[in-house]
């Protein structure tokens, strides 16, 4: 893990080392984070290449940086103009660092690679165009763009194939969804966000995140998909193991993001009020009126289910992360009870190294 000082320090402007007496320090740690194919020298030039794509990524801590362009290197990813990766500064408790965020050719090199299922193609549809769907036992699926000039995004599709069930499945999101997403996305208000530069590809990826739930992908690949918008500033072996550092409540009162704040709007919508700017940290003082709906989890529920993951190494903010991807749930109190033994069995069978 970083060095709080050294952070701090680094923070405070204070130069700690150069990135070449820094890899030289950690030459050993990185040498075994690496892949066979992957030499220090080949590292440096990733990360000097990095370097020299953004001028505000030099502002960010070197632990971070490095961090992430090992996490890139052991997923096999290529970052820049490719579109596997970015490299996002974000203000993280007082320190600039480096976020991690997938592309969505970095999700379907992830997907396509496991062998069980292929993403086929994935479309924004925009005003003129012609399309059509229809979801049922014999769903149709048809798109043909306009020859003309094309209007504004009114939605998106992915197209991918079960090779385990030899079959296509396709889901398709309005412009409604994807604006749901990237409200509730942790860094999507971010004047260097993704979704500020290139909102048509951070709609394909929303497409392919959501298609992925309906395909038999492995666990290593839904473990390198869940390091989605992370920081992290250890060196592991397995960088998918690696806690993320993100502290989202600070960030929210302190990042230099002067585009205006926005409530996070879930995923699916429960009849609740408007939720306050910072998530509460204890696991027994969310407002007793959020437990009403008898369909979803009681307050009891919810903290069983966090003493549980809490006993295998998981943080609350792991459990959350958890079923945002697997239920589009974006609180935990919007956990259906129908689902909820199979979260609980899940973290009784997990543990986190």
């Amino acid at each position: 893990m970083a060095n709080v000082q050294e952070t701090k320090a680094l923070a405070q402007g204070k130069k700690i080392t150069t990135v070449a007496e820094f890899f030289e320090q950690k030459k050993d740690l990185i040498a075994k984070a690496l892949p066979n194919t992957i030499t220090s020298d080949r590292l440096m030039g990733v990360f000097t290449m990095v370097l020299g794509s953004s001028p505000e990524l030099k502002k960010c801590s070197q632990n971070s940086l490095i961090a992430a362009v090992i996490q890139t290197v052991q997923y096999g990813l290529t970052p820049g103009n490719i579109g596997h990766c970015y490299y996002i500064p974000f203000q993280n408790k007082g320190v600039m660092e480096a976020q991690f965020v997938l592309g969505y050719k970095g999700i379907v090199e992830l997907v396509n690679r496991c062998g069980k299922a292929v993403i086929l193609s994935t479309e924004v549809v925009y005003c003129g165009d012609f399309f059509e769907y229809e979801q049922g036992l014999n769903p149709v699926l048809k798109h043909i763009p306009t020859s003309s000039l094309r209007g504004s995004i009114i939605g998106v599709y992915c197209v991918a194939k079960n090779m385990v069930a030899n079959e296509k499945v396709f889901i398709y999101l309005n412009k409604a969804d994807i604006d749901k997403v990237r409200n509730a996305s942790k860094a999507g208000q971010s004047n260097y966000s993704p979704w500020a530069k290139w909102y048509e590809e951070m709609a394909k990826k929303t497409a392919i995140k959501r298609i992925c739930k309906l395909l038999p992908i492995s666990v290593d690949v839904q473990q390198q998909v869940f390091s989605d918008e992370t920081i992290k500033t250890g060196i592991r072996p397995d960088m998918k193991i690696e806690p993320d550092q993100t502290d989202w409540n600070e960030n929210a009162e302190e990042a230099e993001i002067e585009d205006v704040k926005q409530e996070p709007v879930p995923l699916q919508s429960p009849p609740v009020e408007p939720q306050a700017t910072k998530e509460p940290e204890a696991v027994n003082d969310t407002p007793s009126e959020k437990y009403t709906d008898s369909k979803l989890i009681s307050q009891k529920q919810e903290n069983r289910l966090l003493a549980i993951a809490s006993g295998k190494g998981f943080s609350r903010d792991d459990v959350k992360e958890y079923v945002l991807w697997q239920l589009d749930c974006n609180h935990l109190y919007e956990i259906k009870k129908d689902d909820y033994e199979k979260i609980c069995k899940y973290y009784e069978e997990s543990t986190k190294q």
